[in-house]
């Protein structure tokens, strides 16, 4: 009898959608609009030369495109400049690969500055992202722990983010059950006063090329339930992969 107690109330808990804070909308465009426009000369020269960088480096597309879930479960595409050489998507996890010939010469540039998710501002103006909260996660990824793990769907009630605690904490960190761990961490903890904390180091981190730096971040106890179903979860899904790798199954085009 406990035990299907138990299991009605994480079920409960799993199809529970949390809304979004009243201030993120109007937090996000603040932050955005007030950016470009104090800092108009500098996001003008990132807007221009990058592209122009891309192209000239190999011919290739400015842009790369992915579709990812978003609140509610619904699908969005993510828009990126494109940091991998052409045809690294058709290969399986590019980013294994002893090496980084799949990253481009300009991709290598930007990725330590995380200046290859500048157009995922577009995002965001168009209500699908917020600057701050859980990352915007591949369908497929989501197919495979979205059955599998406990209250895996309260991750969905806020809009994916440009920045937060797994972008942050665990940027190069190739382990689902760590980067979902801190995604929870997130949704569990989010305040105005975590954002611009989140912010300000993810600020900080660009103007350092230090996104491609570990940071130790603690899992709180309100996420060690998660923490605790994860892993199960993420060794069957390294199981299924072509490699049996449990790294982390970003795109082709990496976070």
């Amino acid at each position: 009898m406990a035990t299907s107690l138990t299991h009605q109330r994480s079920m409960a808990r799993d199809t529970y959608l949390e809304a979004d804070p009243p201030y993120k909308r109007v937090f996000d465009l603040c932050v955005v609009v007030g950016a470009h426009l104090l800092l108009l000369p500098v996001f003008l020269l990132l807007w221009v030369v990058i592209p122009l960088a891309i192209w000239l480096d190999d011919r290739g597309p400015v842009f790369y495109t992915q579709l990812r879930v978003g609140k509610g479960g619904k699908p969005f595409t993510v828009i990126k400049f494109r940091t991998m050489v052409r045809g690294a998507d058709r290969v399986v996890r590019p980013w294994t690969l002893p090496g980084r010939d799949h990253v481009t010469r300009v991709g290598s540039l930007l990725r330590p500055m995380a200046l290859d998710e500048l157009p995922q501002v577009l995002n965001i103006l168009r209500g699908e992202m917020s600057l701050v909260g859980p990352r915007a996660m591949p369908v497929e990824e989501y197919a495979v722990y979205q059955p599998r793990i406990p209250g895996f769907n309260r991750r969905f009630g806020v809009r994916p983010g440009l920045t937060g605690m797994a972008q942050v904490c665990a940027r190069a960190i190739r382990n689902n059950h760590e980067k979902l761990v801190h995604d929870l961490e997130y949704v569990d903890h989010m305040s105005l006063w975590l954002d611009i904390r989140l912010l300000l180091l993810s600020v900080f981190n660009t103007v350092r090329r230090a996104w491609e730096t570990p940071h130790a971040c603690r899992t709180p106890r309100a996420a060690q339930p998660w923490h605790r179903a994860a892993p199960r979860a993420v060794a069957l899904a390294g199981a299924g992969s072509a490699d049996g790798s449990q790294d982390m199954a970003r795109d082709p085009e990496p976070e």
